[in-house]
């Protein structure tokens, strides 16, 4: 942390002798944990036999490489000139192994007219208010069954690239994005690519390049269309070892409306559309394929915000379907149909006057039977539930928040039926963790 503020007293000294107006901010999270075992519940893993011991963990622990560090700081810097027509920010964080990555929220940006603004680096276009959890998900983890895969609707975040906002007229708000990434590293909507090393030509990183439009009627909400570009090329499908979709590199159109009318109330739905995949990636899993063709699941996705007094409730509700895959190797066929997958997170909190919160996170999630065909060979991956129940309390205190909690999930899994050909659920006990920690903004 000495680093850290160092590092922002240096920053703040130089972006004040040249800039008019000069923000600093930050943020402290830390977290510790004592945790049942090391499988993670509701992601198909086997029970590692481990169960009985109990473990210690933190919010950046050393399974994961480095020092074992439970405090994360950040600090950013922000400065623009008398005008407000040009102006920059950084942002530095201190990772586990207390070492700093540069690579973090750099970026300058120019206005030249008032409808006008181009940044180039990194930029957070503003996401959702409505979220599925009111907690602080990096010390109480929920599982975020009730969010969809793609985070179209949350946000648009790239780390490196050149945008232009326009603001044309009241209301309408029009963004668009190159990334410009080094051909050794595509990192653009790291959540979902699998362009994350190695050569990558330029031609694929301008591939993704995007645009969102957004149109805001006063009082009753806001109507949005986002294209999240891809190369729509193939990296696995479907997997020959397992019953698994595999992975594309798919073009995505979000739709979405998120209401405002109602006072106390927030409400959004956004549908995801992605764009089918017929390409390989470079050195295909199937040498010789043919008639390749790949379906990333659609999904929608509902996410609700309500107050009233000292009760709050956070939630939402998400499926995915219609995913699927086919080729041909060598004559023979191979495809993968996904079934139905519908994830809830419920999250009420009350606030006992000014001494503490008490909440409690609810998720279930029920993933639909699965189907590959190779050839006459059929192979299933039946249904499936997961669930994830976390009370816990937290503490407000002269702008840091205190928290604790117990989770519990489950430890479900897949293991070969007896009939040979459908895996069935491993109902494998559940998993719990303690964790506690805090965050503190400036």
């Amino acid at each position: 942390m000495k680093k850290l503020i160092a590092i922002s007293l240096v920053l703040t000294f130089v972006a004040g002798a040249a800039f008019a107006e000069v923000t600093v901010g930050g943020s402290a999270v830390g977290r510790w944990q004592i945790i049942s075992d090391t499988t993670q519940a509701g992601q198909g893993q086997k029970d590692v036999g481990e169960n009985s011991k109990i473990y210690a963990d933190t919010i950046f622990g050393a399974e994961n490489g480095g020092v074992g560090n439970s405090v994360r700081g950040r600090v950013s810097v922000s400065a623009a000139n008398e005008d407000g027509t040009f102006g920059a920010s950084v942002s530095i964080r201190v990772q586990r192994d207390g070492a700093i990555d540069s690579s973090v929220g750099t970026g300058a940006w120019w206005k030249p007219l008032d409808i006008l603004k181009v940044t180039f680096g990194y930029m957070w276009g503003g996401g959702s208010p409505i979220g599925v959890a009111l907690v602080d998900d990096d010390i109480l983890t929920p599982a975020f069954y009730g969010r969809g895969a793609n985070y179209i609707a949350w946000g648009y975040e790239i780390e490196q690239g050149a945008h232009i906002e326009l603001t044309p007229i009241e209301g309408l708000y029009i963004l668009a994005t190159v990334p410009l990434y080094n051909k050794g590293s595509l990192q653009f909507n790291t959540w979902n690519t699998p362009f994350v090393a190695g050569t990558v030509r330029a031609e694929r990183i301008f591939q993704h390049t995007s645009a969102r439009i957004a149109y805001t009627i006063a009082d009753i909400g806001t109507i949005r269309a986002t294209f999240w570009g891809g190369t729509g090329m193939v990296v696995d499908t479907p997997s020959q070892t397992s019953v698994s979709l595999g992975d594309a590199d798919a073009s995505v159109l979000d739709v979405g409306f998120a209401l405002t009318a109602i006072e106390n109330l927030g409400i959004d739905i956004g549908f995801e559309l992605p764009f089918a995949a017929t390409y390989w990636l470079d050195d295909p899993a199937y040498p010789g394929a043919t008639d390749l063709n790949y379906q990333v699941p659609m999904s929608v996705n509902l996410r609700v915000n309500f107050n009233a007094g000292a009760f709050h409730l956070a939630g939402g509700v998400a499926a995915s379907f219609a995913g699927k895959s086919s080729l041909k190797v060598g004559g023979a066929e191979m495809s993968f149909e996904q079934g139905l997958d519908l994830g809830v997170t419920l999250n009420p909190a009350f606030d006992i006057g000014d001494l503490l919160t008490v909440g409690l996170v609810g998720e279930f999630k029920l993933d639909g039977e699965d189907t590959k065909k190779a050839g006459a060979v059929e192979t299933k991956n039946a249904s499936a539930t997961h669930f994830v129940v976390l009370p816990y309390i937290q503490k407000n205190v002269n702008g840091a928040t205190l928290y604790a909690g117990i989770r519990i999930a489950d430890k479900n899994s897949y293991k070969t039926g007896t009939d040979g050909t459908t895996n069935e659920l491993d109902k494998s006990g559940i998993a719990w963790s303690i964790p506690v920690g805090f965050t503190y903004y400036f």
